[in-house]
């Protein structure tokens, strides 16, 4: 699976990297979703700029994204509010830049 992360601070024409990682198990309570779309917003510019390190310190390469819209693919066998097929939005605290992403059903 393709993401975008980041390999430090910086602008983003010199921290961007895509990357090509592993797919994760849809484990119990937990749902796949095949990203359409995410947004830049103001909060992930300001991590990749290191405004917050102060509250909160990142791991690179580390995949931004707070927003997100797709398709839901997979669902753990304990998901009852979301079936495969389903048009959602997403807002994980990371992990929306890329072609997919694995978030527990609340």
């Amino acid at each position: 699976m393709k993401r975008f992360a980041i390999t430090g601070y910086g602008p983003a024409n010199e921290v961007f990297q895509e990357i090509t990682v592993p797919s994760r198990e849809v484990t119990s309570n937990h749902l796949r979703v095949n990203l359409k779309a995410f947004s830049i917003n103001p909060y992930d510019v300001a991590l990749r700029l290191g405004k917050m390190q102060e509250m909160r310190q990142l791991k690179f390469p580390y995949v931004l994204g707070n927003d997100g819209a797709g398709v839901v693919t997979e669902v753990a066998s304990d998901v009852t509010h979301f079936h495969v097929g389903d048009q959602v939005v997403v807002h994980p605290i990371s992990g929306a830049y890329g072609e997919e992403i694995v978030l527990q059903n609340f």
